[in-house]
């Protein structure tokens, strides 16, 4: 019912966040400030990146807001003529996914992104040893690109015409999807990692101009689609377990959700209902000053009790504006 989460979306504006509020202001501004609806603290574009950004982090009370999510909310907000509440909504849906799980991410010790980053580096090795060697001798830090790549999902180092499909292939894949268009950018500037000149190379990885340069957008796409052809379930699967075998106690406990449910997910094939794909993870009540939190499964009660899907489907269309 979209007047319903309409409802508890403004209601989320009303939660107070203490820890994060100044700094979602702070990254709001600093977001796209060279384009003009965003260029400062009271512009129309900037006030929408902030109430698209409460609205995660109220809503997602493990994480709250982290940086990155800010330039989720930009990108949308301009794909979508501004419409904060539709930008708001894809991100619900696209996180709270139970193949996606995007909001471990973002938790504290970021215990997903850290698997996403292990999987892209013992893939690389196996499909371009090569490319792997390179980057290896470069010595760059997974801050200075995965990192930034996974938490904004591309939106600050590809053009437009590549974010979309970028975008559309990422609702259709799960949480791997980030991993497989970081593995697909790799091997595509393989030419400028053969340069081994790594002043160019970190610079251009950043700046969505120079990057898209390297990139043949008829062959970015076809790849997409069979991607994920490159590693069987069961070679992930030891993956998994080879992940598991390194971490430490506390990385563990932080882990241990996620290699649970990535493990049935890759144990398939597996035939899930829309609610099984739809669920949060132990998002239930805290208390706050002001305002309770409605639980999840209020947000998205069960098919049973109302139409057949509760919350719409990512507007993919909207994409295409």
């Amino acid at each position: 019912k979209k007047e319903h989460r309409m409802k508890v979306y403004e209601s989320l504006q009303q939660i107070p966040l203490p820890d994060v509020e100044e700094i979602i202001k702070k990254d709001s501004v600093r977001t796209a400030k060279q384009k003009e609806l965003f260029s400062g603290p009271n512009t129309l574009g900037t006030r929408l990146i902030e109430r698209v950004c409460k609205g995660l982090g109220a809503f997602f009370p493990k994480s709250e807001y982290v940086q990155g999510m800010n330039f989720l909310a930009c990108f949308l907000l301009e794909v979508s003529g501004f419409d904060e509440f539709e930008s708001w909504n894809l991100l619900i849906n696209l996180f709270k996914k139970k193949k996606n799980l995007y909001f471990g991410m973002y938790e504290i010790g970021f215990p997903l992104l850290l698997f996403q980053k292990f999987l892209f580096h013992e893939i690389l090795k196996k499909i371009d040893k090569k490319a792997c060697d390179i980057l290896d001798s470069f010595g760059l830090p997974d801050d200075l690109y995965l990192t930034r790549w996974y938490l904004t999902l591309f939106t600050t180092s590809l053009t437009k015409p590549y974010l979309l499909r970028v975008w559309d292939y990422l609702m259709l894949s799960n949480f791997m999807g980030v991993v497989w268009v970081s593995l697909i950018l790799f091997t595509e500037l393989k030419p400028l990692l053969e340069k081994k000149d790594i002043s160019v190379f970190s610079k251009s990885i950043n700046n969505s101009e120079e990057l898209s340069e390297y990139l043949d957008f008829t062959r970015f796409v076809k790849r997409l689609k069979d991607v994920e052809e490159k590693m069987s379930n069961s070679q992930l699967l030891k993956l998994l377990e080879k992940y598991r075998t390194s971490l430490s106690p506390t990385a563990w406990t932080q882990f241990e959700f996620y290699y649970n449910t990535i493990g049935e997910i890759w144990k398939g094939p597996v035939v899930m209902t829309d609610y099984q794909l739809d669920f949060v993870r132990d998002y239930n009540d805290r208390d706050f000053p002001t305002l309770t939190r409605p639980k999840p499964e209020n947000f998205f009660p069960h098919p049973s009790k109302v139409a057949p899907l509760v919350f719409a489907p990512p507007v993919a269309p909207v994409l295409y504006r």
